[in-house]
């Protein structure tokens, strides 16, 4: 079969990855040209934009020789394959799919990782010098989608990941968090605190480190769970429009344990 290699543009950014396209144009695999790696692409899986948009921010840092944690590595391990890449001496990946888990051991045998990077139960007596988390986070009233629902305020796993990384983390450790921005995370959109608030009540110095302005497309995930979305943020704006139910922006923070 012949394959194409093209640039990988999620959002229409340039990244450090090429993407192997099959003649049906589905990508196939993805290949790092900086730090060095690959991964397999699940048939009808998800492709890693959010984790990309992670990636860029993380690569400004030092990995070298580093105890790292990625909480929901998901079916690629992209995050977990990127740290170890990047020179961590150890990096643990956990998730609770055990589908998630079998397609990123692949990915792990792949690389000839299986040394640097382990899927297993966290350790809690770990301490960590970075973690990241990008986690399912669509406010949903009903369990649909394990990839994207966030409970019903969509903050359950954020939540969850802010605690443990607060209790894990060493003094001037990282934790890298995916948030998107209906969610509050700057400004107080419902009763709850904001998220850089609940990071700071948590013993972080919390930062957005990049964001990227996401669409709603009509079939999508997020489109479907919309007017949920919109009864537990009320004051957020969508913007939408003629061709477009909304847009909201993808945050990346980056937090620094005091």
């Amino acid at each position: 079969m012949t394959h194409t290699t093209l640039p990988y543009k999620p959002f229409n950014n340039e990244t450090q990855h090429l993407a192997i396209v099959d003649t049906q144009g589905k990508i196939k695999e993805l290949k790092s040209i900086f730090p060095k790696y690959k991964i397999k692409i699940k048939p009808k899986g998800h492709l890693p934009k959010t984790g990309c948009l992670m990636a860029d921010v993380m690569k400004r840092s030092s990995f070298k020789s580093l105890i790292t944690l990625d909480i929901g590595t998901g079916e690629s391990g992209f995050l977990a394959l990127n740290m170890a890449a990047l020179g961590a001496r150890r990096t643990i990946a956990i998730d609770v799919d055990n589908e998630a888990i079998k397609w990123a051991r692949l990915n792990i045998r792949l690389n000839h990782f299986e040394k640097k990077v382990s899927l297993e139960n966290y350790d809690t007596d770990i301490i960590f010098d970075i973690i990241t988390a990008n986690l399912p986070q669509i406010p949903s009233n009903s369990f649909g989608s394990s990839h994207d629902d966030g409970g019903p305020d969509g903050r359950k796993f954020i939540n969850q990941a802010i605690e443990f990384s607060s209790k894990h983390l060493k003094t001037k450790g990282r934790l890298y968090l995916t948030a998107f921005d209906f969610l509050g995370v700057e400004k107080k959109l419902n009763k709850n605190n904001t998220i850089l608030n609940c990071l700071q009540g948590f013993g972080f110095k919390a930062k957005v480190a990049k964001r990227q302005l996401k669409e709603i497309t009509l079939n999508s995930y997020t489109a479907k769970k919309l007017s949920w979305i919109k009864k537990q943020y009320p004051l957020f704006n969508f913007h939408p429009t003629k061709s477009s139910m909304g847009k909201y922006n993808v945050l990346i923070i980056e937090a620094i344990k005091n």
